[in-house]
Order: structure tokens, then sequence, then C-alpha cells
């Protein structure tokens, strides 16, 4: 997730936060904008986003049509499946969906992903530390390492035989 806020940020900064350029202004159809903002979960309040951006470049924004499309789009993103896919991704949710079974699964694939990233994490632990363990020379140090090697490991088991169980909300 701190990876992917970097990204945006970087990406943010870089573009100087314009969404829209002038020339996709003149030229965008804004149903279809609409349609791909709401499919990929966008906030409504990328419109405003882009009438500002438009309105820069003296270009009107059809925000009836943009409306219409992101209410098409929605109807796409806010299934209940997808609440999941979006989730295990480790997508951010922007609370666009009127339906509890979106959001419900989105909580449950959120805290897959969570439990993969922490995996990940042990398991980067534990390579650090074998590397470590290997050009260690003191026996004590060699002990100590092992010892932690072995908690780690021990932990990481744990997070593949969790003791909870859940269905999708279909």
């Amino acid at each position: 997730m701190k990876k992917f806020l970097l990204l945006l940020c970087a990406t943010t900064i870089i573009s100087g936060c314009q969404v829209i350029t002038p020339e996709e202004c003149r030229s965008t159809d804004w149903l279809s904008r609409g349609q791909g903002d709401g499919t990929k979960g966008r906030s409504a309040n990328f419109l405003n986003e882009y009438i500002l951006e438009c309105t820069k470049a003296n270009v009107p924004v059809d925000s009836e049509a943009w409306k219409k499309g992101y209410k098409e789009g929605l109807l796409t993103y806010c299934i209940a499946e997808n609440g999941f896919r979006v989730g295990q991704q480790g997508l951010a949710y922007n609370s666009v969906c009127p339906n509890d079974s979106f959001l419900k699964n989105y909580n449950l694939g959120r805290a897959e992903y969570e439990l993969e990233q922490r995996k990940q994490q042990l398991q980067s632990q534990i390579t650090q530390l074998r590397n470590k363990l290997a050009t260690e020379a003191d026996h004590q140090a060699k002990k100590e390492l092992k010892h932690e090697i072995k908690h780690l490991e021990k932990r990481l088991d744990s997070l593949y035989r969790p003791n909870v169980s859940f269905e999708i909300n279909l």
C-alpha cells in the first residue's frame, strides 16, 4: 500500500495534479469517461477536477453525461465479487457503493491482502537473518540468530493455518 501511495504522489507531482489535459477536455466523450471512472470505483469528486481543469482550457464539461456514465460504471464496480477482488489487490475503496455486500467482501479481501503482506514481510526478515547467519562467525551470535529465525518461522507458520474461516457474501 505504501508503494502505491508513493507512486500516486509521484505521479501527481509530475503531472501537477492535473487529472485531464486541455486536449482531453476537447475530445472526451463524457459518457464514456464517466463509465470508466465508475467502473474503476473512483470518487465522484473526479467530476469537480474535470470541471476545474477544463474550465481553465475554456472547454465545457458535459456533467450530466458524465454522471449518467458514472452511475452505469458503478453498477459494474459495485458487485459483491468485485469487492473481494479490489480488497485482495490492496486497492483503495472510495466508499462509492451503496450495497453492503461490496463492502463486506472488500473487507474480507483486504484482510487477505494484509495477511499476504505480513507473510511476505516475515519471509523477508527470515531471509535476511539466514544471510546474516551464513556470514556470522561468533557462536553465541549464531545461536541467537537461529533462535530468532525459528521464532519468525513459527509466526509465519501460524499465518498459513489461521483459526478463522470465512465465507464470501455474494
